[in-house]
């Protein structure tokens, strides 16, 4: 067999099994959406429609809706959210990081940084926790306190926990 027959052999299992990982990547997409749609979606409303939080079923299975929240905070949002945090009573989930850089030669100003930092142009940088951040909202919202969500990037998932 010639090596271009051997190759082109081969190039259609190679073809084959890519088709195959694809067509599985996207039944496991379409099957992630479909599970989201349950858990998020319908299986909450039936429990508000049937009045439940949480339901031990005759199975034995225990249903619960539960509330959560996921946080992401930009860079570029940071400034904003840790005045935010400090007008609501929150200023100690904030951390400033205040860096400068030195040269070889600068070493031994490096010593007495806290006396010529501003000689260096040094940069301040915000830390926010974002678990932290996430448990101040939920908090605040339980509450009934008014939360930025969209400057937090914060973001509320009802859904459906069983045990």
């Amino acid at each position: 067999m010639s090596d271009d027959l051997r190759l082109s052999k081969m190039l259609r299992r190679y073809n084959a099994a890519k088709k195959h990982v694809d067509d599985c990547e996207e039944a496991l997409k379409e099957a992630k959406a479909a599970f989201k749609k349950v858990d998020q979606d319908m299986m909450p409303a039936l429990m508000d429609e049937l009045g439940y939080e949480s339901i031990t079923l005759s199975g034995g299975e225990k249903v619960s809706v539960v509330d959560e929240y996921y946080c992401s905070i930009a860079k570029r949002n940071r400034p904003a959210i840790s005045s935010w945090l400090a007008d609501t009573g929150n200023g100690a989930l904030v951390t400033r990081d205040v860096s400068v850089s030195f040269s070889w030669e600068d070493r031994e100003l490096a010593d007495d940084i806290f006396n010529r930092l501003s000689n260096y142009n040094p940069t301040v940088d915000f830390k926010i926790n974002t678990n932290s951040v996430k448990a101040a909202a939920k908090e605040m919202i339980g509450k009934g306190q008014e939360v930025p969500m969209d400057l937090l990037g914060l973001q509320h998932i009802r859904h459906i926990k069983v045990k």
